[in-house]
Protein backbone atom coordinates (compact mmCIF):
# COMPACT_ATOMS: atom_id res chain seq x y z
CA UNK A 1 0.00 0.00 0.00
CA UNK A 2 1.58 3.21 -0.70
CA UNK A 3 3.18 4.90 2.36
CA UNK A 4 0.15 8.05 2.27
CA UNK A 5 -2.41 5.71 2.17
CA UNK A 6 -1.17 3.47 5.07
CA UNK A 7 -0.73 6.37 7.13
CA UNK A 8 -4.82 7.36 6.06
CA UNK A 9 -5.33 3.66 7.09
CA UNK A 10 -3.78 4.03 10.71
CA UNK A 11 -5.81 7.53 11.99
CA UNK A 12 -9.18 6.11 10.76
CA UNK A 13 -8.11 2.84 12.31
CA UNK A 14 -7.20 4.45 15.38
CA UNK A 15 -9.97 7.11 15.19
CA UNK A 16 -12.91 4.35 15.15
CA UNK A 17 -11.05 2.69 18.14
CA UNK A 18 -11.51 5.87 19.93
CA UNK A 19 -15.11 6.70 19.25
CA UNK A 20 -16.01 3.03 20.54
CA UNK A 21 -14.09 3.58 23.45
CA UNK A 22 -14.76 6.78 24.89
CA UNK A 23 -18.08 6.20 23.34
CA UNK A 24 -19.50 9.77 22.96
CA UNK A 25 -22.19 10.51 20.39
CA UNK A 26 -21.31 13.98 20.07
CA UNK A 27 -18.11 13.48 18.27
CA UNK A 28 -20.19 11.84 15.46
CA UNK A 29 -20.48 16.00 14.39
CA UNK A 30 -17.30 17.30 14.66
CA UNK A 31 -16.21 17.62 10.67
CA UNK A 32 -12.38 17.17 10.69
CA UNK A 33 -12.35 14.01 12.63
CA UNK A 34 -13.82 12.52 9.40
CA UNK A 35 -12.93 14.72 6.27
CA UNK A 36 -9.20 14.40 6.79
CA UNK A 37 -8.66 15.01 3.11
CA UNK A 38 -10.52 18.15 3.45
CA UNK A 39 -8.15 21.07 2.16
CA UNK A 40 -8.27 24.26 4.03
CA UNK A 41 -9.80 26.92 1.75
CA UNK A 42 -9.66 30.69 2.08
CA UNK A 43 -12.78 32.20 1.93
CA UNK A 44 -13.58 35.79 1.34
CA UNK A 45 -13.92 38.23 3.80
CA UNK A 46 -16.53 40.14 1.22
CA UNK A 47 -18.59 36.24 1.88
CA UNK A 48 -18.38 36.28 5.24
CA UNK A 49 -19.74 39.79 5.85
CA UNK A 50 -22.82 39.26 3.41
CA UNK A 51 -23.37 36.12 5.09
CA UNK A 52 -23.05 37.14 8.41
CA UNK A 53 -25.83 39.73 7.67
CA UNK A 54 -28.00 37.68 5.59
CA UNK A 55 -27.81 34.75 8.17
CA UNK A 56 -29.04 36.60 10.96
CA UNK A 57 -32.51 37.55 9.17
CA UNK A 58 -33.41 34.73 6.78
CA UNK A 59 -35.34 31.99 7.28
CA UNK A 60 -33.54 28.68 8.56
CA UNK A 61 -35.85 26.52 5.96
CA UNK A 62 -38.39 26.72 3.49
CA UNK A 63 -40.85 24.16 1.88
CA UNK A 64 -42.58 24.32 -1.78
CA UNK A 65 -45.20 22.30 -0.02
CA UNK A 66 -45.53 21.00 3.58
CA UNK A 67 -48.20 18.43 2.75
CA UNK A 68 -46.04 16.77 0.26
CA UNK A 69 -43.95 16.58 2.38
CA UNK A 70 -45.78 14.80 5.46
CA UNK A 71 -46.68 12.55 2.47
CA UNK A 72 -43.46 11.30 1.30
CA UNK A 73 -42.61 7.82 1.91
CA UNK A 74 -38.88 8.69 -0.07
CA UNK A 75 -36.17 12.21 0.67
CA UNK A 76 -33.80 12.77 -1.52
CA UNK A 77 -30.95 14.95 0.21
CA UNK A 78 -29.01 17.49 -2.20
CA UNK A 79 -26.95 21.02 -2.74
CA UNK A 80 -27.48 24.00 -4.51
CA UNK A 81 -24.75 25.58 -5.68
CA UNK A 82 -26.38 27.79 -8.16
CA UNK A 83 -28.65 26.78 -11.17
CA UNK A 84 -28.60 27.96 -14.67
CA UNK A 85 -29.72 25.55 -16.00
CA UNK A 86 -32.95 25.74 -18.19
CA UNK A 87 -34.39 22.73 -17.03
CA UNK A 88 -35.75 22.95 -13.42
CA UNK A 89 -36.43 19.36 -12.59
CA UNK A 90 -32.38 18.26 -12.91
CA UNK A 91 -30.55 18.26 -10.30
CA UNK A 92 -27.02 19.22 -10.20
CA UNK A 93 -26.04 16.22 -8.39
CA UNK A 94 -28.86 13.21 -9.65
CA UNK A 95 -28.95 15.03 -12.82
CA UNK A 96 -32.17 13.43 -14.58
CA UNK A 97 -33.16 10.57 -11.93
CA UNK A 98 -36.22 12.24 -10.88
CA UNK A 99 -37.60 12.96 -14.20
CA UNK A 100 -36.86 9.09 -15.16
CA UNK A 101 -37.80 8.14 -11.78
CA UNK A 102 -40.89 5.83 -13.23
CA UNK A 103 -42.39 5.50 -9.50
CA UNK A 104 -45.74 6.31 -7.52
CA UNK A 105 -44.83 7.18 -3.99
CA UNK A 106 -44.47 10.87 -3.08
CA UNK A 107 -41.13 11.99 -2.45
CA UNK A 108 -39.25 15.35 -2.04
CA UNK A 109 -35.85 16.94 -2.88
CA UNK A 110 -34.15 18.63 0.42
CA UNK A 111 -31.65 20.77 -1.25
CA UNK A 112 -29.27 22.43 0.96
CA UNK A 113 -28.03 25.97 0.60
CA UNK A 114 -24.68 26.72 -0.54
CA UNK A 115 -24.66 30.67 -1.83
CA UNK A 116 -25.30 33.71 -0.85
CA UNK A 117 -29.00 33.62 -1.87
CA UNK A 118 -31.84 33.71 0.04
CA UNK A 119 -33.77 30.75 0.27
CA UNK A 120 -37.33 32.92 -1.03
CA UNK A 121 -35.19 33.79 -4.28
CA UNK A 122 -34.04 30.11 -4.81
CA UNK A 123 -37.16 28.92 -4.99
CA UNK A 124 -38.46 31.10 -7.56
CA UNK A 125 -35.70 30.00 -9.91
CA UNK A 126 -37.45 26.26 -9.42
CA UNK A 127 -41.18 27.87 -9.42
CA UNK A 128 -41.84 25.60 -13.17
CA UNK A 129 -40.37 22.79 -11.38
CA UNK A 130 -42.46 19.19 -11.44
CA UNK A 131 -40.52 18.32 -7.92
CA UNK A 132 -41.52 19.56 -4.68
CA UNK A 133 -38.51 20.54 -2.51
CA UNK A 134 -36.96 21.64 0.85
CA UNK A 135 -34.74 23.80 0.93
CA UNK A 136 -32.39 24.41 3.79
CA UNK A 137 -29.73 27.19 4.93
CA UNK A 138 -26.14 25.81 5.33
CA UNK A 139 -25.26 28.78 7.57
CA UNK A 140 -24.00 29.98 11.14
CA UNK A 141 -24.66 32.90 12.99
CA UNK A 142 -23.10 33.91 16.25
CA UNK A 143 -26.51 35.62 17.36
CA UNK A 144 -28.99 33.54 15.84
CA UNK A 145 -27.66 29.90 16.46
CA UNK A 146 -26.54 31.36 19.93
CA UNK A 147 -28.53 28.52 21.48
CA UNK A 148 -26.35 25.78 19.25
CA UNK A 149 -22.75 27.33 21.23
CA UNK A 150 -24.90 26.60 24.51
CA UNK A 151 -25.76 23.21 23.78
CA UNK A 152 -22.02 22.27 22.31
CA UNK A 153 -20.50 23.93 25.90
CA UNK A 154 -22.70 22.02 27.55
CA UNK A 155 -21.15 18.46 25.62
CA UNK A 156 -18.09 20.05 25.79
CA UNK A 157 -18.09 20.42 29.78
CA UNK A 158 -20.03 17.17 30.23
CA UNK A 159 -17.14 15.24 27.94
CA UNK A 160 -13.75 17.05 30.15
CA UNK A 161 -16.07 16.33 32.91
CA UNK A 162 -16.56 12.68 32.43
CA UNK A 163 -12.74 12.06 31.55
CA UNK A 164 -11.63 13.67 34.48
CA UNK A 165 -13.53 11.24 36.23
CA UNK A 166 -12.00 8.35 34.00
CA UNK A 167 -9.06 10.18 33.39
CA UNK A 168 -6.48 6.97 33.16
CA UNK A 169 -9.21 5.19 30.94
CA UNK A 170 -9.67 8.32 28.22
CA UNK A 171 -5.83 8.40 28.14
CA UNK A 172 -5.87 4.51 26.95
CA UNK A 173 -8.82 5.39 24.66
CA UNK A 174 -7.42 8.65 22.96
CA UNK A 175 -5.66 6.58 20.39
CA UNK A 176 -5.09 9.30 18.08
CA UNK A 177 -3.98 11.85 20.46
CA UNK A 178 -5.92 14.39 20.03
CA UNK A 179 -6.33 17.14 22.76
CA UNK A 180 -10.42 17.49 22.21
CA UNK A 181 -9.87 21.22 23.48
CA UNK A 182 -12.96 23.92 22.88
CA UNK A 183 -12.45 25.04 19.52
CA UNK A 184 -12.56 21.03 18.51
CA UNK A 185 -15.87 21.43 19.50
CA UNK A 186 -17.02 24.04 18.25
CA UNK A 187 -16.03 23.33 15.06
CA UNK A 188 -19.10 21.10 14.80
CA UNK A 189 -21.71 24.07 14.74
CA UNK A 190 -22.38 24.10 10.77
CA UNK A 191 -22.61 20.04 10.91
CA UNK A 192 -24.73 20.45 14.00
CA UNK A 193 -27.32 23.43 12.33
CA UNK A 194 -27.65 22.03 9.34
CA UNK A 195 -28.06 18.00 10.71
CA UNK A 196 -30.85 19.52 13.06
CA UNK A 197 -32.03 21.27 10.16
CA UNK A 198 -32.54 18.54 8.24
CA UNK A 199 -33.89 15.72 10.84
CA UNK A 200 -36.19 18.07 11.36
CA UNK A 201 -37.35 17.96 8.16
CA UNK A 202 -36.98 14.17 8.06
CA UNK A 203 -39.64 14.18 11.05
CA UNK A 204 -42.05 16.14 9.42
CA UNK A 205 -42.42 13.08 7.26
CA UNK A 206 -44.76 10.44 9.24
CA UNK A 207 -44.31 7.92 6.28
CA UNK A 208 -40.95 7.79 5.63
CA UNK A 209 -39.30 4.91 4.37
CA UNK A 210 -36.26 5.64 2.53
CA UNK A 211 -33.49 8.69 2.86
CA UNK A 212 -30.93 9.28 -0.47
CA UNK A 213 -28.65 11.42 0.16
CA UNK A 214 -24.75 12.01 -1.44
CA UNK A 215 -22.18 10.50 -0.03
CA UNK A 216 -18.71 12.12 0.76
CA UNK A 217 -17.95 11.19 4.16
CA UNK A 218 -19.12 14.24 6.04
CA UNK A 219 -20.39 14.32 9.34
CA UNK A 220 -23.44 15.33 8.73
CA UNK A 221 -23.97 12.22 6.63
CA UNK A 222 -23.36 10.32 9.64
CA UNK A 223 -25.71 11.72 11.44
CA UNK A 224 -28.93 11.22 9.17
CA UNK A 225 -27.65 7.26 8.40
CA UNK A 226 -27.77 7.05 12.83
CA UNK A 227 -31.22 8.91 12.44
CA UNK A 228 -32.45 6.70 9.86
CA UNK A 229 -31.60 3.29 11.67
CA UNK A 230 -33.35 4.43 14.83
CA UNK A 231 -36.37 5.02 12.60
CA UNK A 232 -36.08 2.03 11.12
CA UNK A 233 -35.34 3.78 8.07
CA UNK A 234 -34.04 2.55 4.89
CA UNK A 235 -30.39 4.89 3.84
CA UNK A 236 -28.35 5.10 1.00
CA UNK A 237 -25.27 7.01 0.31
CA UNK A 238 -24.64 8.37 -3.29
CA UNK A 239 -20.96 8.08 -4.09
CA UNK A 240 -21.67 9.92 -7.04
CA UNK A 241 -18.07 11.64 -7.41
CA UNK A 242 -14.22 9.91 -8.47
CA UNK A 243 -11.63 7.85 -6.89
CA UNK A 244 -8.91 9.79 -5.72
CA UNK A 245 -4.82 8.91 -4.43
CA UNK A 246 -6.36 9.67 -1.05
CA UNK A 247 -8.82 8.22 0.86
CA UNK A 248 -11.33 9.31 3.03
CA UNK A 249 -13.65 8.03 6.13
CA UNK A 250 -16.30 6.14 3.75
CA UNK A 251 -13.46 3.47 3.21
CA UNK A 252 -13.23 2.48 6.68
CA UNK A 253 -15.05 0.81 9.78
CA UNK A 254 -17.24 2.84 11.77
CA UNK A 255 -20.14 2.07 14.23
CA UNK A 256 -22.87 0.13 11.64
CA UNK A 257 -25.24 3.02 13.14
CA UNK A 258 -23.14 5.74 11.35
CA UNK A 259 -23.16 3.95 8.06
CA UNK A 260 -25.09 3.65 5.24
CA UNK A 261 -27.46 0.60 4.55
CA UNK A 262 -26.37 0.80 0.36
CA UNK A 263 -23.83 2.77 -1.14
CA UNK A 264 -24.76 4.27 -4.75
CA UNK A 265 -22.04 4.92 -7.55
CA UNK A 266 -22.02 6.59 -10.17
CA UNK A 267 -19.93 4.11 -12.22
CA UNK A 268 -18.22 1.02 -12.19
CA UNK A 269 -14.47 2.23 -11.31
CA UNK A 270 -16.05 3.45 -8.35
CA UNK A 271 -17.99 0.58 -7.16
CA UNK A 272 -14.80 -1.85 -7.78
CA UNK A 273 -12.80 0.88 -5.70
CA UNK A 274 -15.25 0.55 -2.84
CA UNK A 275 -15.33 -2.69 -2.94
CA UNK A 276 -12.07 -3.26 -2.61
CA UNK A 277 -11.03 -1.01 -0.08
CA UNK A 278 -14.13 -0.07 1.99
CA UNK A 279 -16.42 -2.35 4.65
CA UNK A 280 -19.34 -1.78 2.51
CA UNK A 281 -21.19 -4.66 1.34
CA UNK A 282 -24.02 -3.85 -0.55
CA UNK A 283 -22.84 -1.34 -3.40
CA UNK A 284 -25.14 -0.73 -6.52
CA UNK A 285 -24.22 1.28 -10.01
CA UNK A 286 -27.08 3.81 -9.97
CA UNK A 287 -24.96 5.71 -13.16
CA UNK A 288 -24.88 9.27 -13.95
CA UNK A 289 -25.82 11.71 -16.49
CA UNK A 290 -22.81 11.97 -18.40
CA UNK A 291 -21.85 14.16 -20.96
CA UNK A 292 -21.05 11.33 -23.79
CA UNK A 293 -17.80 12.24 -25.63
CA UNK A 294 -18.93 13.31 -30.01
CA UNK A 295 -14.76 13.78 -30.71
CA UNK A 296 -12.15 11.27 -30.60
CA UNK A 297 -9.17 12.13 -31.54
CA UNK A 298 -8.12 13.37 -34.33
CA UNK A 299 -5.57 15.04 -36.51
CA UNK A 300 -8.19 17.76 -38.17
CA UNK A 301 -6.12 20.44 -36.38
CA UNK A 302 -2.69 18.89 -37.45
CA UNK A 303 -1.70 22.49 -38.80
CA UNK A 304 -2.92 24.49 -36.28
CA UNK A 305 -0.97 26.17 -33.94
CA UNK A 306 -3.05 27.66 -32.00
CA UNK A 307 -4.44 26.29 -29.07
CA UNK A 308 -7.19 26.46 -26.41
CA UNK A 309 -7.16 24.98 -23.02
CA UNK A 310 -10.41 25.33 -20.74
CA UNK A 311 -8.55 25.86 -16.92
CA UNK A 312 -10.98 24.24 -14.40
CA UNK A 313 -10.41 24.24 -10.66
CA UNK A 314 -12.34 22.69 -7.97
CA UNK A 315 -15.10 24.89 -5.86
CA UNK A 316 -12.19 25.79 -3.52
CA UNK A 317 -11.59 29.79 -3.82
CA UNK A 318 -7.56 28.68 -2.83
CA UNK A 319 -7.59 26.16 -6.01
CA UNK A 320 -9.28 29.08 -8.00
CA UNK A 321 -7.04 31.62 -7.40
CA UNK A 322 -4.20 29.54 -7.37
CA UNK A 323 -4.64 28.18 -11.05
CA UNK A 324 -6.02 31.81 -11.95
CA UNK A 325 -2.17 32.80 -10.83
CA UNK A 326 -0.68 29.80 -12.80
CA UNK A 327 -1.97 31.01 -16.24
CA UNK A 328 -2.00 34.81 -15.41
CA UNK A 329 1.81 34.44 -15.88
CA UNK A 330 4.22 36.38 -18.25
CA UNK A 331 5.21 33.38 -19.73
CA UNK A 332 1.90 32.02 -20.93
CA UNK A 333 1.35 35.37 -21.76
CA UNK A 334 1.17 33.79 -25.71
CA UNK A 335 -0.46 34.84 -28.67
CA UNK A 336 -0.77 31.42 -29.52
CA UNK A 337 -2.38 30.15 -26.77
CA UNK A 338 -5.97 31.15 -25.13
CA UNK A 339 -7.06 29.97 -21.64
CA UNK A 340 -10.77 29.75 -21.43
CA UNK A 341 -11.14 29.93 -17.17
CA UNK A 342 -14.21 28.28 -16.21
CA UNK A 343 -15.11 28.38 -12.09
CA UNK A 344 -17.33 26.16 -10.05
CA UNK A 345 -20.81 27.48 -9.87
CA UNK A 346 -19.59 28.19 -5.79
CA UNK A 347 -16.80 30.62 -6.75
CA UNK A 348 -18.60 34.45 -7.53
CA UNK A 349 -15.96 36.24 -10.93
CA UNK A 350 -17.63 39.68 -9.91
CA UNK A 351 -16.72 39.48 -6.18
CA UNK A 352 -13.54 37.49 -5.69
CA UNK A 353 -11.44 38.56 -9.14
CA UNK A 354 -12.63 42.22 -9.69
CA UNK A 355 -9.03 43.71 -8.78
CA UNK A 356 -7.03 41.06 -10.85
CA UNK A 357 -5.92 42.24 -14.04
CA UNK A 358 -5.70 39.33 -16.49
CA UNK A 359 -3.48 38.73 -19.60
CA UNK A 360 -5.42 39.28 -22.23
CA UNK A 361 -5.16 35.54 -23.30
CA UNK A 362 -7.40 34.70 -20.65
CA UNK A 363 -11.23 34.81 -20.79
CA UNK A 364 -13.54 33.76 -18.07
CA UNK A 365 -16.07 31.59 -19.49
CA UNK A 366 -19.58 32.82 -19.68
CA UNK A 367 -21.75 29.44 -20.94
CA UNK A 368 -23.72 27.73 -18.81
CA UNK A 369 -23.06 24.78 -20.78
CA UNK A 370 -19.66 23.50 -20.68
CA UNK A 371 -20.29 21.36 -23.98
CA UNK A 372 -19.69 24.90 -25.58
CA UNK A 373 -16.47 25.31 -23.45
CA UNK A 374 -15.20 21.76 -24.77
CA UNK A 375 -15.87 22.32 -28.50
CA UNK A 376 -13.44 25.46 -28.26
CA UNK A 377 -11.04 23.84 -26.36
CA UNK A 378 -7.83 21.34 -27.29
CA UNK A 379 -6.83 20.88 -23.79
CA UNK A 380 -8.66 20.70 -20.06
CA UNK A 381 -6.37 22.00 -17.73
CA UNK A 382 -7.31 21.04 -13.94
CA UNK A 383 -6.10 19.48 -10.77
CA UNK A 384 -8.85 17.40 -8.87
CA UNK A 385 -11.47 18.95 -10.59
CA UNK A 386 -14.64 15.44 -11.95
CA UNK A 387 -14.80 17.86 -14.50
CA UNK A 388 -11.74 16.19 -16.34
CA UNK A 389 -13.74 13.23 -17.11
CA UNK A 390 -16.28 15.00 -19.06
CA UNK A 391 -13.52 16.89 -20.62
CA UNK A 392 -11.41 13.73 -21.81
CA UNK A 393 -14.57 11.85 -22.81
CA UNK A 394 -15.23 14.81 -25.48
CA UNK A 395 -11.82 14.85 -26.94
CA UNK A 396 -9.81 17.33 -24.74
CA UNK A 397 -6.15 16.58 -23.96
CA UNK A 398 -5.79 16.17 -19.59
CA UNK A 399 -3.19 17.94 -18.56
CA UNK A 400 -2.75 17.76 -14.27
CA UNK A 401 -1.41 20.64 -12.29
CA UNK A 402 -0.11 19.67 -8.87
CA UNK A 403 1.62 22.47 -7.03
CA UNK A 404 4.46 21.34 -4.57
CA UNK A 405 1.73 21.25 -1.13
CA UNK A 406 -0.15 18.91 -1.99
CA UNK A 407 0.59 15.95 -0.08
CA UNK A 408 -1.71 13.68 -1.81
CA UNK A 409 -3.30 13.22 -5.74
CA UNK A 410 -6.24 14.93 -6.33
CA UNK A 411 -6.06 13.92 -9.87
CA UNK A 412 -9.13 11.21 -10.81
CA UNK A 413 -6.76 9.99 -13.72
CA UNK A 414 -3.74 9.37 -11.06
CA UNK A 415 -3.45 5.75 -11.84
CA UNK A 416 -3.09 6.53 -16.00
CA UNK A 417 -2.21 10.45 -16.77
CA UNK A 418 1.69 11.64 -16.56
CA UNK A 419 0.86 15.27 -18.34
CA UNK A 420 1.58 16.61 -14.57
CA UNK A 421 2.38 20.86 -14.59
CA UNK A 422 4.00 22.07 -11.20
CA UNK A 423 4.33 25.70 -12.92
CA UNK A 424 3.82 27.79 -15.59
CA UNK A 425 7.58 27.21 -16.83
CA UNK A 426 6.63 22.90 -16.94
CA UNK A 427 3.22 24.10 -18.23
CA UNK A 428 4.80 25.88 -21.53
CA UNK A 429 7.52 23.25 -21.78
CA UNK A 430 4.86 20.47 -22.09
CA UNK A 431 2.39 21.97 -24.42
CA UNK A 432 5.83 22.18 -26.67
CA UNK A 433 6.47 18.71 -25.89
CA UNK A 434 3.00 17.60 -26.50
CA UNK A 435 2.51 19.85 -30.07
CA UNK A 436 5.58 17.54 -31.08
CA UNK A 437 4.26 13.87 -30.41
CA UNK A 438 0.59 14.65 -29.98
CA UNK A 439 0.00 12.75 -33.82
CA UNK A 440 2.45 10.22 -33.08
CA UNK A 441 1.13 6.29 -33.30
CA UNK A 442 2.11 6.03 -29.76
CA UNK A 443 0.63 9.27 -28.03
CA UNK A 444 -2.76 8.91 -29.64
CA UNK A 445 -2.55 5.38 -28.16
CA UNK A 446 -2.01 6.98 -24.81
CA UNK A 447 -5.11 9.32 -25.12
CA UNK A 448 -7.23 6.88 -26.15
CA UNK A 449 -6.62 4.17 -23.18
CA UNK A 450 -7.19 7.46 -21.12
CA UNK A 451 -10.70 8.06 -22.88
CA UNK A 452 -11.68 4.43 -22.81
CA UNK A 453 -10.68 4.69 -19.08
CA UNK A 454 -12.92 8.21 -18.88
CA UNK A 455 -15.81 6.26 -19.68
CA UNK A 456 -15.96 3.89 -17.43
CA UNK A 457 -16.15 6.17 -14.69
CA UNK A 458 -19.84 7.39 -15.16
CA UNK A 459 -22.57 4.63 -16.44
CA UNK A 460 -26.14 5.58 -17.84
CA UNK A 461 -28.37 6.39 -15.16
CA UNK A 462 -30.39 3.36 -14.20
CA UNK A 463 -33.43 4.28 -12.34
CA UNK A 464 -34.34 0.52 -11.57
CA UNK A 465 -31.26 -0.08 -9.74
CA UNK A 466 -32.88 2.37 -6.89
CA UNK A 467 -36.26 1.52 -7.36
CA UNK A 468 -35.72 -2.34 -6.91
CA UNK A 469 -33.87 -1.26 -3.61
CA UNK A 470 -36.44 1.23 -2.10
CA UNK A 471 -38.72 -0.40 0.82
Amino acid sequence: MNKKNLKYKKYFTRLNSTLIKINNNFLYYIPSLFKKDLRKDKISIIKIKFSFFKSLFGKSYLCDNIFMVKKAKICFVSHYVGNKINDKNFDFYYGSLFKKLNIKIPFYLLLINHTDEKLEDIQKKFKNSEINRVYVNNSFNALSDVWIICIITFNFVKFKFTNFINYKEYIKANKINHSFNYNFFLSSRFTYKISNRILHILNKSNNLKNVVTTYEGHSYEKIIFNYCKNKKIKSFGYFFSVIREYKNSIYYRFNQKYQPDVVLTSGDIAKQDLKSNSPHTNIQTLGKNKILFKKKYSQSSKNKKKITILVCPEGLFSETIEMLKLINNKLLDNQNITFIFRTHPLIDIKRDFKKIILNKNIFISKESDIKKDFIKSNYILYSGSSVSIYAIMNGLIPINYKNTKNEFSLDPFYKINNLIVKNPLTLLNLLKKINKSKHSTEFRKKLHKTQKYANLYFKKLNTDILIKSID
